[in-house]
């Protein structure tokens, strides 16, 4: 998924690379769900989703076919 998005520019390489290595370091963690998120993690995911989602809808010539709104 993240080599994906750096071959279509959404992403660098570097930024895919950090993503896969930051998955793959803590994977283990989010299916036995140590560490559960706090309220400010959870606010902070929520912002960077929100933020990633902006920039990929406006990279997108259907901007106006966004069903999120």
């Amino acid at each position: 998924m993240y080599t994906e998005a750096a071959r279509r520019g959404i992403l660098s390489e570097h930024v895919a690379e950090n993503l896969q290595d930051l998955w793959r370091n803590h994977r283990a963690k989010t299916y036995y769900q140590d560490g559960l998120a706090s309220g400010e993690r959870a606010a902070k995911l929520y912002e960077l989703a929100s933020e990633a989602h902006e920039f990929v809808v406006n990279q997108s010539a259907k901007k106006h076919e966004c069903i999120c709104e």
